[in-house]
């Protein structure tokens, strides 16, 4: 885990710092998330040498009105006397 994502709000709702709320909790996945406003079939990806990236619809370039990175996390397994 990349340290200054210790730093951010635990994903429960908690309100404390995923360091201290779950420390025992390492992400699992991390997938970058495009949002076109509607929705929208990608035919084709390009990535060149120097990172930036095409994104294709049926041969048009298409631009996301925004884009972020989605963390899942895997929760350790509950013990017998969690429930």
């Amino acid at each position: 885990m990349k340290g200054s994502d210790r730093n951010k709000s635990c994903p429960c709702g908690s309100g404390k710092k995923q360091k201290r709320c779950h420390p025992e909790m390492r992400p699992r996945s991390e997938s970058v998330v495009f949002d076109f406003g509607k929705p929208m079939a990608l035919t084709e990806v390009h990535m060149s040498a120097d990172g930036s990236i095409g994104l294709f619809s049926n041969g048009q370039q298409v631009q996301p009105a925004s884009a972020w990175i989605q963390t899942d996390y895997a929760r350790p397994a509950a013990t017998e006397g969690d429930e």
